[in-house]
């Protein structure tokens, strides 16, 4: 069954034609939770920022635990959701905008960009705005995480002339290898900087696991944990450079 197919079964059609044709309308940045930013700055005073973040989602099963493990810390985080599990699983998003989380996009189908037609990227990209929009009303959808990290400049260069803002990570969890819970805790805390940007992912048992002592963890060593937006507005105010530990490209990078 092609994407078309689902979101016409949906009616979402429209809506995607309108993303197409006016996407920078529609996707100007602001951040998601403007009172939930705010208060999680106070918590952050005197703290280092670790930026939260987790793909492929969401899931019935593992989100919920992931939000209730979040909100006992007063952590944040971004959630880069699969357009797919969105249309499945909508409640999830509204219940990681309720928590004052964000949303961001990973694409429909999960598939290697790269590989793909100029129409088919982008029909990655506007299926799963249309799918988080129709989960979450009013929402607007200003990050995007290619799967795999893969991204060629063309596709890129239309992300951010849309207003998309392109992400990736520079501490990889590695959790979808599926360590045991103790492993994976060590790899995250040896892993851990200021400011920077942890890939999880919210479909994997270990993760939920380990994600309580881990934040425990690194909120002895002083780090709080917050949302891209938050991240992105600490690495601009402290004029901190970071890029991708192995592609060299920026951590987060918006359209100037």
């Amino acid at each position: 069954m092609t994407i078309w197919w689902r979101l016409h079964q949906l009616g979402l059609c429209s809506l995607i034609a309108t993303l197409l044709l006016a996407p920078t309308a529609l996707l100007a940045a602001h951040e998601q939770s403007p009172t939930a930013a705010s208060s999680l700055t106070q918590a952050c005073l005197g703290r280092v920022p670790l930026g939260l973040t987790f793909d492929d989602g969401p899931s019935p099963l593992y989100t919920p635990r992931i939000l209730s493990i979040l909100a006992r810390h007063n952590a944040h985080a971004t959630f880069f959701v699969v357009g797919g599990n969105a249309l499945r699983f909508p409640s999830q998003l509204r219940a990681e905008i309720a928590a004052g989380d964000t949303i961001g996009n990973h694409t429909f189908d999960h598939p290697r960009l790269p590989h793909l037609s100029r129409s088919a990227q982008d029909k990655e990209v506007s299926a799963t705005t249309a799918a988080i929009i129709a989960a979450v009303p009013g929402v607007q959808v200003t990050l995007f995480r290619p799967p795999y990290g893969l991204l060629d400049h063309a596709q890129r260069e239309r992300l951010l002339a849309s207003g998309l803002s392109v992400v990736l990570w520079n501490e990889d969890s590695v959790d979808w290898r599926d360590p045991s819970p103790e492993r994976l805790s060590q790899q995250v805390e040896a892993a851990a900087r200021p400011g920077g940007l942890l890939l999880m992912h919210d479909i994997h048992p270990v993760t939920v696991a380990a994600l309580d002592g881990i934040l425990s963890n690194l909120g002895k060593r002083g780090f709080c944990f917050v949302t891209v937006g938050e991240l992105e507005r600490y690495r601009v105010a402290s004029g901190m450079v970071v890029q991708h530990q192995a592609k060299g490209l920026p951590l987060i990078d918006s359209a100037q």
